[in-house]
C-alpha cells in the first residue's frame, strides 16, 4: 500500500453494506471493501452489468429512478432500460425492464417519456424477447438516433417512437420549457453538429435541423441553464461552448472556452445562480488511466460571458486504483473480467439549492462536493482572501465499482449508475463539525496550478487515448 493510500484509509471510515435488493442478489461485498466518509451509508442495491445514466422521476405518487444499461465494452445479457420504484430506497425494486441492445444508453426524462439516445455501438444480435426494436416494427437494431419510450405505466416500458439523427447519438438533452431536443454525438469524428428534434408530438418525433454551432471536435454533452435561454456545451478533446438559446431553433455562439488544461471537455454546467461554469475534464476520455484522481473540476466566472474567466480547479484526493489483473487497456478479457482502474471526473448534478453538486469519480464511486464557497474565490482573484472553491464533504466507493453517473434526490439518497454493479443506493447526511474533521476535502488551485497540472497529467495519459483505442475497437481490430 502507498503512502497516498494509507492516508486516504486513514481519512475514509470503513463501513459495511446493508440491505440489498434488486432482481439478481448478489452477496453483500465484506465491510473492508467498502470505504466511505462517515456520512454515507449504503442502504440498498440493484445488481446488473453494463450500468450507465439514470435520472430520478415521480410517477402517480412514487419516486422512480430510470437506469440505463450498455451492451458494449461491459457486456450485459440484460441491457436496456430499467423503471427502479426507489420510494423505499433501502428496498429498491425493478417494476419495469424494456430491453434495448444498444449503448451508450443516455438517459433524459420528460413527463411520461423517457429518450434513450443511442450510439453506433449498438448490437447485431436481436434479443429473444421483446425488445425496444420489436415493439417499434423493426426486425433487427436500428441506425443510432433516440428511441422514446412510454413509462406512464412503470411496470410495462414501451418504445412508442424514433429519431434516427446523422452519425449517432451519444447524448440527449431535454430543452426546460420547450418539447425540444437537443442531440449530441461525440463517438463521429466528423460530425461537429448539434441535431435538434421537435418532440411535441412523442409517438412521432421529427429532426427539425442539425447546426454547426462552431468548428471543432464532435460535441460531447449540453446542458441547459433553467429559462432555456443558454446552451453549455462541452466539446470533447477541444473545447466548451456558452450559446444563446433564446430561440432554441436558431442558437448563437457566444464564446468557447479553450483551456490547455482540460484535457477532455465531457460536461458542462452553470451553477444554479449563472454565476460560473464548471467543467469536468474526463481525462483520456477515462481510458488507459493507471493514477487518480485524473481530470478534475475547472471552474469559470461567466460575469462576462463573452470572455469568461478562469478561478480555479478542483481534485479529489489522490488515491490507489486497484486493478483485478495485469493487463492494459480497458477491455475485458474475459467474459467476466472487469478493470475498474479509470479514475477520472465524469458525470455530475447540482442541487436544486446550488450548494453542492454531487459527482461519479469511475473506481472512486460518489464525490459529494461543497461549491458554495465560489462567490469568494472569484472575489478573491480581485484581492481579498481566496479560501477553497470546492470541498469534498461525503465520499463512497466499493472494491472494484465503476460509478458512472450518481445522482441524489431531495431525501439526500445517492443513486449510481455502475458499469461493474448495477445501481447502489447511499444515504449521504451533512457532515458534522467532528465528522468534517475525518473527510478530506481534497485540492483547490488557482488557475496558473491548474495549467500545469493539467499539462502534466495530459503528458501522462496521452491526449486521445480514448478515441484511438475506441475507433479501433471499432473496426473490430482490439475486443
Amino acid at each position: 500500500m502507498t503512502k497516498t493510500s494509507r492516508l486516504l484509509t486513514a481519512l475514509l471510515v470503513a463501513v459495511p453494506a446493508a440491505a440489498w435488493a434488486g432482481p439478481s442478489p448478489a452477496p453483500a461485498p465484506a465491510a473492508d471493501e467498502i470505504t466511505a466518509t462517515p456520512n454515507a451509508t449504503q442502504v440498498g442495491r440493484v445488481t446488473y452489468r453494463g450500468g450507465t445514466d439514470l435520472e430520478l422521476t415521480k410517477i402517480k405518487g412514487r419516486r422512480y429512478v430510470v437506469a440505463g444499461a450498455q451492451n458494449n465494452y461491459n457486456p450485459t445479457d440484460d441491457p436496456g432500460v430499467r423503471i427502479v420504484d426507489v420510494t423505499n430506497p433501502a428496498k429498491p425494486v425493478v417494476a419495469g425492464y424494456l430491453p434495448c441492445n444498444t449503448s451508450q444508453n443516455d438517459i433524459q426524462v420528460k413527463g411520461s417519456y423517457v429518450y434513450l439516445a443511442i450510439d453506433f455501438n449498438q448490437k447485431a444480435q436481436k434479443l429473444e424477447r421483446a425488445d425496444c426494436y420489436s415493439q417499434l416494427g423493426e426486425d433487427q437494431p436500428i441506425a443510432g438516433g433516440v428511441v422514446v419510450i412510454d413509462i406512464s405505466n412503470p411496470r410495462k416500458p414501451r418504445s412508442v417512437g424514433f429519431v434516427k439523427v446523422p452519425g449517432a447519438a451519444h447524448n440527449t438533452t431535454v430543452h426546460p420549457t420547450k418539447p425540444i431536443l437537443y442531440v449530441s454525438d461525440s463517438e463521429t469524428a466528423t460530425n461537429t453538429e448539434v441535431h435538434v428534434v421537435d418532440v411535441s408530438k412523442p409517438k412521432a418525433p421529427v429532426l427539425v435541423k442539425s447546426i454547426e454551432l462552431a468548428p471543432g471536435d464532435a460535441i460531447h454533452d449540453i446542458s441547459f441553464n433553467a429559462k432555456g435561454d443558454r446552451a453549455y456545451v462541452a466539446s470533447s478533446f477541444t473545447h466548451s461552448a456558452i450559446i444563446d438559446t433564446t430561440d432554441p431553433l436558431a442558437p448563437k455562439l457566444i464564446s468557447r472556452i479553450q483551456d490547455p488544461a482540460v484535457n477532455f471537455h465531457h460536461q458542462a454546467e452553470p451553477t444554479v445562480d449563472g454565476k460560473f461554469l464548471i467543467i469536468s475534464d474526463e481525462l483520456a476520455g477515462a481510458e488507459g488511466l493507471l493514477f487518480c484522481p485524473g481530470g478534475g473540476l475547472h471552474v469559470y466566472d461567466l460575469s462576462n460571458e463573452a470572455v469568461p474567466r478562469k478561478v480555479g480547479a478542483y481534485y479529489i484526493p489522490d488515491a490507489f486504483v486497484e486493478t483485478r489483473d495485469t493487463n492494459s487497456g480497458p477491455r475485458p478479457v474475459e467474459a467476466d473480467a472487469f478493470r475498474p482502474f479509470r479514475c477520472t471526473a465524469h458525470v455530475m448534478q447540482m442541487s436544486k439549492d446550488g450548494k453542492s453538486m454531487t459527482m461519479a469519480w469511475y473506481s472512486q464511486g460518489i464525490q459529494v462536493l461543497d461549491i458554495s464557497n465560489l462567490t469568494g474565490v472569484s472575489a478573491g482573484a480581485q484581492g481579498t482572501a481566496v479560501p477553497m472553491g470546492i470541498q469534498r464533504i461525503a465520499a463512497w466507493k466499493v472494491r472494484f465499482g465503476d460509478a458512472w453517473s450518481a445522482k441524489m434526490d431531495d431525501r439526500g439518497f445517492v443513486y449510481t449508475g455502475d458499469t461493474a454493479r448495477g445501481m447502489d443506493v447511499v444515504k449521504v447526511t451533512k457532515p458534522t463539525k467532528a465528522e468534517r474533521t475525518q473527510i478530506d476535502p481534497g485540492t483547490w488551485l488557482t488557475p496558473a496550478q491548474s495549467l500545469a497540472r493539467g499539462l502534466k497529467d495530459k503528458a501522462a495519459a496521452g491526449p486521445t487515448t480514448y478515441f484511438c483505442f475506441d475507433r479501433t475497437y471499432r473496426a473490430g481490430l482490439a475486443t
